[in-house]
């Protein structure tokens, strides 16, 4: 399953963004300049899916979202709607057919799948996700697609320290926190073996970094720290440069997603090659469309920038430039909603740069 579009909006006395029907590919690469609404995008997809894993904290303001998902060409459709803490309107549509509905009131019906033709009547408080407390294996089979596709779902803040402080504490062998890059690594070779460990190194250095090891260690506390052997230092995760550390946990994220193989997963990246040099952040995004080609049907793949060096090196056709107006409403500019503007633009013999600096985007059009 992955991300065919998403619309939003959010309303306030001080906040007031729009995205009206954003269509994205297997492979995306949002760009735009700063405050354009590149990380809003992302952050709107995150906030919709922490509400559908069954999220509390739905705030005080007006939202709303539309997202549609595809799986083996059937679209699911997911409405919501929220003000003042409370759910004003709730859907879903699995192939243009409702599934489920329901109002403020809290009340509604969603399908009966064991029962053909059956709607089941419910009411649910008025501030919780129906989705989310809803889920049924044997009544409602077809939410558990959209429940394998949200629980599936990452995202990583490139210009962050990505687990650069956070350690693994042995606790019965259990920790709280599934994307934290330490447990990552240990559970990646407990489960796939020295095949996992050999494959982030070689894809690390293939960035341009030197490395002939890296492994767990035990420090205080019962807590595990990666470590690298570069040369003959071996270097503890605390010490590790932080642009080498974010291209590394990213590395040990991506190919864990990649050798769970049969599960499809959504990943997003907000500002990929934040602090990498040009050499290093070109390979990354090289490794990262790579990988997700490979990946086809099981992987999409969501990045944001403003840097120049990382539009130039990513294809055209994986673009979507946004440009927020002056009431809030973000727009969007690829190959799907303006096709004659990015087609003109290749014959004009420019970098993929000069096409978003020279806002090409917006009026590279001319007759035959």
């Amino acid at each position: 399953m992955y991300i065919k579009s998403i619309s939003f909006e959010i309303k306030s006395d001080e906040i007031n963004w729009e995205i009206d029907n954003l269509e994205f590919n297997k492979i995306n690469l949002i760009s735009g300049k700063n405050a354009s609404g590149k990380t809003r995008v992302l952050s709107s997809i995150i906030t919709l899916i922490y509400l559908m894993r069954g999220g509390s904290d739905i705030g005080v303001e007006g939202f709303s979202w539309s997202i549609k998902l595809i799986e083996n060409k059937i679209e699911y459709i997911y409405d919501l709607k929220i003000k003042n803490q409370l759910i004003l309107h709730e859907e879903l549509k699995i192939d243009n057919k409702v599934y489920f509905s329901r109002n403020e009131e809290g009340k509604g019906k969603i399908k009966y799948e064991t029962k053909k033709g059956l709607n089941l009547d419910f009411e649910i408080e008025k501030n919780k996700i129906i989705l989310a407390f809803r889920r049924d294996k044997i009544q409602h089979p077809s939410l558990e697609v959209i429940f394998n596709c949200i629980n599936s779902l990452y995202k990583f803040n490139f210009g962050d320290t990505l687990g650069k402080y956070t350690s693994y504490t042995i606790k019965n062998g259990q920790n709280n926190n599934d994307t934290d890059v330490v447990y990552k690594f240990k559970k990646g070779v407990e489960k796939f073996g020295d095949k996992f460990k050999e494959k982030i190194i070689q894809e690390f250095n293939a960035l341009d970094y030197n490395i002939s090891d890296i492994f767990l260690k035990e420090i205080v506390d019962n807590s595990l720290v990666l470590v690298i052997k570069e040369n003959t230092n071996d270097i503890e995760q605390q010490f590790i440069s932080q642009g080498m550390f974010r291209a590394l946990s990213l590395i040990i994220q991506i190919t864990y997603l990649e050798f769970r193989k049969n599960e499809q997963t959504i990943v997003l990246i907000d500002d990929i090659g934040e602090g990498l040099d040009f050499e290093r952040a070109n390979n990354l995004i090289k490794y990262l469309i790579k990988n997700a080609e490979g990946q086809k049907e099981r992987l999409q793949l969501i990045m944001t920038t403003n840097d120049r060096l990382v539009m130039n090196n990513v294809p055209l056709d994986y673009w979507i430039i946004v440009d927020k107006d002056e009431k809030g409403k973000i727009n969007f500019y690829s190959q799907k909603t303006h096709p004659k503007n990015f087609e003109n633009f290749e014959d004009i013999g420019l970098n993929n740069f000069d096409f978003f600096s020279g806002e090409y985007y917006k009026n590279c059009v001319w007759g035959d």
